[in-house]
């Protein structure tokens, strides 16, 4: 009868320990601050909402970060633990491989310029004249900017990381860089790098889009109802 009861309770602790691995989320990002970082606090402004919906309908979000590439290879693979990464623009194209989560908040993107090579300009054929523009590797930009590099009729000149490409710019290399606006000033102001170009570089005034951010899942049966758990906390959240 022990022996009987002793299994028994080492049943009920696997089940409920298999319970609570079920209410954990695994999901990639980058180190893309103030958004998402492994070192900021909270992982992140978006990671830290994100977290707070999961938690609010009884899961636990953790995440790894990872250079882009391997975020979205990782996230969207068949075999990795993770249901999806974050965060993410819309794209249609994507849209194939990815099911988007409503809005957790928007991106400002627009340009950056050397104050002394301020550059003026009305839409993307302004843009076009010049002898290229600074953009990351695989990152999503506006849909018109990202077509026209597809097309050649812009010309792109490929970074890996948003701190090369703000190293570019301060090299007068490139007249602009494509960057969201938050993501600019934070690095300006944290990485010791690039303290000493903040005086030297802006923001061009005119933005190019305003971007909302996405949790990208999977399009599998459980990360897809994942995602609807995630949905529904987040407009719960809003109606209160």
């Amino acid at each position: 009868m022990k022996r009987f009861l002793y299994l028994a309770v080492i049943l009920s602790a696997l089940s409920q320990q298999s319970v609570a691995l079920d209410k954990v989320i695994h999901m990639a990002s980058l180190e893309w601050p103030p958004y998402t970082g492994a070192n900021l606090p909270d992982q992140g402004e978006t990671i830290k909402h994100a977290k707070a919906i999961f938690a609010s309908m009884g899961y636990t979000l953790k995440v790894d970060f990872f250079p882009w590439a391997r975020v979205v290879n990782l996230g969207l693979g068949d075999k990795t633990k993770y249901v999806g990464y974050l965060p993410e623009y819309f794209d249609q194209s994507l849209a194939e491989k990815c099911e988007f989560s409503a809005s957790v908040g928007f991106s400002p993107l627009g340009f950056a310029q050397l104050k002394s090579n301020a550059v003026k300009w009305r839409n993307l054929n302004d843009i076009a004249k010049l002898k290229g523009v600074g953009v990351v590797r695989d990152y999503l930009n506006s849909p018109d900017l990202d077509a026209r590099i597809a097309s050649g009729n812009i010309r792109a000149d490929l970074a890996v990381s948003d701190i090369e490409n703000i190293k570019k710019l301060g090299a007068n290399r490139i007249p602009l860089i494509v960057i969201d606006e938050n993501v600019f000033n934070y690095w300006l102001d944290n990485n010791s790098e690039l303290m000493g170009l903040k005086h030297i570089m802006e923001m061009n005034p005119r933005m190019l889009d305003k971007k909302n951010l996405y949790l990208c899942f999977k399009k599998d049966k459980k990360s897809s109802e994942i995602r609807d758990i995630f949905n529904k906390g987040l407009n719960a959240q809003r109606m209160k």
